[in-house]
């Protein structure tokens, strides 16, 4: 049996003109391209934050307005997309996922509540020890549908995807203690200022989402 069998057709890209092995793929993509298409790794910038709803609700965990998408073995998270707002990067766009549970054990969903937590003091400029009513109140959602369109500062990896194809994804989450932080605000004539400005302060009983352990 030839060696390539396993890989599919072989067969070459419309936009580049390479040749791949489509591995099986109705709508396989170029591997050419798409390492074209990624954002450098380590690269630090400004992101804009959407979530793709996944139509999952549990008012006991308060997950309302079917934000959270649920798979097939239970493990509930976040489907967010990220797109860069300035820099030579600039509307290039990238998802990942933010755990909220898994069947499999706690880890995954604190580390998501510490990610939402980072997001939320990066788009309002707060240290982490900052626990004024001000920051306090900035840090609690009354729907995880607050998240939409806050901008803050992150650190974009390159990682795998389930097709072994390599993706963007969300490295870190840069906070007003990290020295990149400061560095990356200063070189940005951006909205991220204007944006918290706006953001004002969140109703006084909602709960911070990252306080209760999974």
């Amino acid at each position: 049996m030839p060696e390539n069998v396993s890989r599919g057709k072989r067969v070459r890209c419309s936009k580049c003109g390479s040749a791949f092995y489509d591995l099986g793929r109705k709508r396989a993509a170029c591997p050419n391209c798409n390492r074209a298409d990624l954002i450098t790794n380590g690269t630090i910038a400004e992101v804009s934050l959407q979530l793709i709803g996944g139509g999952h609700n549990d008012a006991r965990q308060g997950w309302t307005d079917g934000w959270v998408t649920q798979n097939a073995k239970g493990a509930a998270y976040l489907n967010c997309e990220f797109t860069v707002t300035v820099g030579s990067f600039a509307t290039r766009k990238f998802r990942d996922l933010i755990g909220l549970y898994t069947p499999k054990g706690a880890w995954w969903g604190n580390k998501g509540r510490r990610t939402i937590r980072d997001i939320l003091n990066s788009a309002n400029n707060l240290r982490d020890d900052d626990y004024s009513p001000t920051a306090l109140s900035a840090r609690c959602l009354g729907s995880l549908g607050d998240l939409n369109d806050l901008i803050f500062i992150a650190e974009i990896g390159v990682g795998r995807g389930p097709s072994g194809m390599e993706k963007n994804e969300l490295k870190a989450v840069l906070t007003p203690e990290d020295e990149r932080f400061i560095s990356t605000q200063r070189s940005n004539t951006s909205a991220l200022g204007a944006q918290n400005s706006l953001l004002g302060i969140r109703k006084s009983n909602a709960q911070p989402v990252w306080m209760s352990k999974v």
